[in-house]
């Protein structure tokens, strides 16, 4: 959400879904629209991002072991987290090459 205020316009990279039922929070047609790319972030140029996860209550777990497995290739190191709340639970990670 925060993609079209940013200043400098950095890339805002998604992850290609892992599990088929998990359609996500928007259309296609609207990341498409907002400038979103949909790639794994291993296949783009990048030095040091911003790894922004979210879980819903409905998320697969699929979902959750895809992220864990990514991170664990990098220099990673979690700087915010909201937990407990009943409705979404999210990490924000520094990760660099």
């Amino acid at each position: 959400e925060w993609h079209p205020r940013g200043v400098e316009r950095l890339p805002y990279v998604i992850m290609p879904r892992t599990c088929p039922q998990n359609f996500g929070a928007i259309s296609e047609t609207t990341r498409d629209a907002l400038g979103m790319v949909v790639a794994n972030p291993d296949t783009r140029r990048w030095k040091r991002a911003w790894f922004v996860f979210t879980a819903f209550p409905q998320i697969m777990q699929c979902e959750v072991d895809m992220v864990r497995a990514w991170l664990d290739r990098y220099e990673h190191r979690r700087v915010w987290l909201i937990q407990g709340d009943e409705f979404v639970e999210a990490s924000i990670w520094l990760v660099e090459r």
